[in-house]
């Protein structure tokens, strides 16, 4: 009994030391996390550069929305799109430093000054004045939700279109994949990000119309990946394998 006092006096005199304690463990723990995933990166990397084995292949592994995703479509994919709005917000500060790392801070010198993530909004009519808004946006897989934040920094763009159409959701989905082909339609890669896979999509809808003045037109360029080294795309493939199982098993679903 005499131990468990002197234990409890110890801690409440001692609080701010504990405190300081326990937030050193947890950084060295996230550091010893990073530099493992750096090195069996590194190791993966030497074995599919000089050896040849195959660890990881195409990014081919999302084939089909998430369950959260298609829930949202089973609700609302058929419903007729009454108005779009297409969305920039600012890029993620993460993602920011994310891409600077694996392209040896040459990303700096090759994005433009205000880089943006793009995605769209839908309003859809459930039924007679009653319309539901539903976002529509590709992150490392394509995430359909009817429950999002709107920060006060995104931009709101109206697309005008055709009424007389009747697009809903899915339809205009189900194109944009015939469009672009299976694997760009799913998967995040070079050639479909969020900034092609929407531009896409407006084409679907209007396909006369260009575009460009809404989208960071560097993003489309073919020497967009020129600007990471061969060990920083590798890493990255191997970041975008596992968070395609994420979004596969819906682990986790981004909320914007």
């Amino acid at each position: 009994m005499l131990n468990i006092m002197n234990i409890i006096n110890y801690i409440l005199n001692n609080k701010l030391k504990i405190i300081l304690y326990a937030l050193g463990i947890f950084i060295l723990c996230i550091f010893i996390f990073i530099v493992i995933f750096f090195f069996i990166a590194w190791i993966s990397y030497i074995c599919i550069k000089y050896l040849k084995l195959k660890l990881f292949g195409q990014l081919d592994n999302i084939l089909e929305y998430n369950t959260s995703s298609r829930h949202v479509l089973t609700a609302f994919g058929d419903c007729r799109i009454k108005r779009i709005y297409l969305i920039r917000a600012p890029i993620d500060t993460i993602i920011d430093v994310a891409f600077n790392i694996l392209s040896c801070y040459h990303w700096n010198k090759f994005k433009p000054p205000v880089t943006y993530h793009v995605f769209l909004l839908f309003e859809v009519e459930v039924s007679k004045g009653m319309t539901k808004y539903i976002v529509v946006e590709k992150i490392n897989g394509i995430y359909i939700k009817s429950n999002y934040t709107i920060q006060s920094d995104y931009e709101f763009i109206p697309i005008k279109f055709n009424k007389r159409k009747a697009y809903t959701i899915n339809s205009v989905l189900e194109t944009t994949k015939q469009r672009i082909g299976l694997f760009n339609f799913y998967n995040w890669s070079v050639n479909s990000h969020c900034q092609i896979f929407t531009y896409n999509i407006l084409k679907v809808i209007k396909s006369k119309t260009k575009f460009k003045q809404y989208f960071d037109m560097q993003w489309f360029s073919s020497s967009f990946m020129n600007v990471f080294h061969d060990f920083g795309v590798h890493l990255l493939n191997v970041c975008l394998t596992f968070t395609a199982n994420v979004y596969k098993y819906n682990i986790v679903s981004p909320i914007l």
